[in-house]
């Protein structure tokens, strides 16, 4: 038994499958968090040590140790990228054009972004499409 083995929390048995045919049987023992050990032979006992719940406890202190990175931006800013996008999204439509089509310039004005205009880029098609 390995020392990962010996640390490892102990998990009730829920079910035990015999898998594979002779001369190749591996016995899956289903334990009570969810994880399968798979093991040569049947065990009698009603527990077993479940190594995937403590490679799983590892992994997550890893993750957690990296720490998310956080992103402080001024809730106005995203508000306003937001309604640019919306504005866009709306000449787009009442245009009857695809959304690639549209282009807004945007200014800073005292810190907040404003919106100076707007160009709109027609094919032919387009364009016949509107007179017609």
């Amino acid at each position: 038994m390995s020392s990962e083995h010996r640390r490892s929390p102990r998990r009730r048995i829920v079910e035990t499958r015999r898998v594979g045919s002779w001369g190749n049987v591996v016995y899956e023992h289903v334990l009570e968090c969810g994880h399968i050990e798979k093991r040569p032979r049947l065990h009698a006992v009603k527990s077993l040590a479940c190594v995937s719940c403590l490679r799983t406890k590892k992994k997550e202190l890893e993750i957690l140790s990296l720490g998310a990175p956080t992103r402080e931006v001024e809730p106005y800013v995203e508000q306003s990228e937001i309604e640019i996008a919306r504005v866009k999204a709306k000449l787009a439509h009442y245009l009857n054009v695809s959304l690639e089509q549209v282009e807004v310039s945007v200014v800073d004005k005292f810190g907040k972004q404003k919106i100076s205009g707007a160009v709109v880029f027609l094919s032919e098609y387009d364009v016949n499409k509107m007179v017609q």
